[in-house]
């Protein structure tokens, strides 16, 4: 992988919408100030979901002699996600570091997604490998069959490109910190690139 796409956020709680607002923006902006020391820029920087919505409680409460749950607003809620993009992979644990550091308590990390910025450069050679095995299992199947591989008659690519996650090896390295004084530690493992041709031959008896 040479890109990583980290989501990160902040959830404040206060008893007025205007404040939890103020709260939550005060420490987003403060964050996004830190991933920009390490260089993103604004287009690098994504929101993904801005929320507000209120908090109750139902406390028990009598009425006319009997128990009853009364729905009382105590609160409320604004959440804040972003989407970034790191492309030092090496650096991705102290991005997350510094990101809790500006964030504070209302930080949120929600995900990390491990990809390749740009697949075309590998596009080429996935499909000469995916032809090649086509023909030669075409004239596998033709000696098997007792026929001989004839022309070309069709030919698509069925899918591929898209990066799977695989090998993230099994000491427990993926977003471990073991002490507050220890950087967040993130393993990239490796990804594969997949592609598929079908094709179909003509035989010649």
């Amino acid at each position: 992988p040479d890109l990583v796409l980290l989501n990160i956020g902040v959830e404040t709680m206060a008893d007025t919408v205007s404040i939890a607002r103020g709260d939550a923006a005060k420490a987003m902006a403060a964050i996004v100030d830190a991933v920009k020391s390490r260089g993103l820029e604004d287009a690098d920087i994504q929101t993904v979901s801005f929320n507000i919505w209120p908090r109750y409680e139902y406390p028990e409460v009598l009425v006319d002699g009997n128990r009853t749950r009364k729905q009382t607003l105590v609160g409320y809620t604004v959440s804040n996600t972003a989407s970034i993009k790191v492309r030092e992979i090496d650096a991705v644990g102290e991005v997350i570091d510094d990101v809790t550091v500006a964030g504070g308590d209302f930080t949120r990390i929600n995900g990390i997604n491990f990809t390749i910025e740009d697949t075309s450069g590998y596009m080429e050679q996935l499909r000469e490998d995916a032809v090649n095995d086509a023909i030669a299992k075409a004239e596998q199947f033709a000696e098997l069959t007792g026929v001989i591989v004839g022309g070309l008659v069709f030919i698509r690519e069925t899918g591929g490109g898209s990066p799977v996650v695989q090998n993230f090896g099994a000491d427990d390295r993926f977003m471990i910190a073991k002490a507050e004084s220890v950087s967040t530690s993130i393993s990239g493992g490796e990804l594969e690139l997949k592609l598929s041709v079908q094709a179909v031959f003509g035989i010649v008896q």
